[in-house]
C-alpha cells in the first residue's frame, strides 16, 4: 500500500478497514487502486483516530 500512498497519508484496503473498531476512525474512501500483484482493491485513506482510552472524542 505504501507505494500507492501520498507523502503523509495512511493508505488501507477494505480488508484492512474491516479490522478496525466500527466508528473508531475517520475514513475516507479512496475508489479502486491497482495494486502490484493484487490487482485492482478497494482502498481507503485514514484521517484520524476518534477513539481513546476514555471514549470517543467529541
Amino acid at each position: 500500500m505504501q507505494s500507492t500512498s501520498e507523502p503523509g497519508m495512511v493508505h488501507i484496503s477494505k480488508v484492512t478497514k474491516c479490522l478496525l473498531p466500527p466508528n473508531g476512525y475517520v475514513l475516507r474512501t479512496r475508489g479502486f487502486v491497482k495494486l502490484k500483484g493484487k490487482g485492482s482493491m478497494e482502498t481507503y485513506w485514514v484521517f484520524e483516530n476518534i477513539y481513546t482510552e476514555e471514549g470517543y472524542v467529541d
